[in-house]
């Protein structure tokens, strides 16, 4: 955790390393990007393990499924990406498929 905390405080690497391993590296913005997305995956992996041990798997894959139509909504609010009718069917068919599944247990 300690050494977690740490590669999120760089700003830039430190002059005394050769420069070849310098350009090499990535920049430290995206050094960050990646340390925070592999955690939120390890996170979010284990949650979902640990769903399975709590309730069917059927219902836990399927929930697991919506993160496509958050991840489109994500896109669409915060990336201004187009959320056009494909999109909107997609997620329409998932919702209704989660609801039957509800509706049946």
């Amino acid at each position: 955790l300690h050494l977690l905390l740490l590669l999120l405080e760089i700003r830039e690497y430190p002059p005394h390393l050769p420069r070849w391993l310098r350009q090499s590296l990535l920049p430290p913005l995206q050094l960050k990007g990646g340390v925070l997305g592999g955690v939120a995956s390890v996170l979010s992996f284990s949650a979902a393990l640990y769903a399975f041990t709590l309730t069917d798997a059927a219902i836990v894959t399927a929930l697991r499924e919506t993160s496509v139509v958050w991840a489109a909504l994500m896109g669409a609010i915060w990336l201004k990406e187009g959320f056009g009718r494909r999109r909107i069917i997609a997620a329409l068919v998932l919702a209704a498929g989660l609801l039957l599944m509800q509706l049946s247990a």
